[in-house]
């Protein structure tokens, strides 16, 4: 009897993971799909800039350089609270039009199985569509919580 009640909670935890995924990835590229001004980075022709940020979940610090028709981006992530058990983690690069509208996302780096006490370091070099002029950060992942089965949605554009 207990294995049958410790399969359940297995298979009823996968599947609230699954929604959270499912809904995660609307919020990042289907149903919100204007990136407010205050989480916008400009990236006009020609800038190389280094930033910092933080979260109450993560600290970051990166660097991006802008070309004619590419960008390159790269930097490291730490949380800054213990998470738990980490189940999952995504940073995305959300590239955007001069309304904010999503045009495209991109994973930086993801991360899972217990590593929130890790630094998490990535590198991209990719091209921009024509009408880019600006970009985004957004998290999201998942912790696990060892007593009850269940665990702690992370969801968040990083501020500018």
């Amino acid at each position: 009897m207990a294995n049958g009640t410790q399969a359940l909670k297995t298979i009823l935890t996968r599947l609230v993971i699954l929604v959270v995924l499912i809904a995660q990835s609307h919020f990042l590229i289907g149903c919100k799909t204007t990136v407010p001004p205050g989480s916008r980075i400009a990236i006009p022709e020609g800038v190389r800039e280094q930033k910092n940020a933080q979260t109450e979940d993560v600290s970051l610090n990166y660097s991006y350089d802008r070309t004619k028709s590419g960008l390159e981006i790269r930097g490291d992530l730490r949380f800054v609270r213990r998470l738990g058990d980490l189940q999952y983690f995504n940073l995305r690069l959300l590239i955007l039009d001069s309304n904010g509208n999503v045009l495209h996302s991109v994973g930086l780096v993801s991360a899972g199985d217990g590593s929130s006490g890790e630094v998490l370091t990535f590198h991209k070099s990719l091209q921009l569509p024509e009408n880019a002029t600006s970009i985004a950060l957004a998290y999201q992942g998942m912790t696990r919580l060892h007593e009850s089965g269940g665990g702690v949605a992370l969801s968040q554009l990083i501020p500018n």
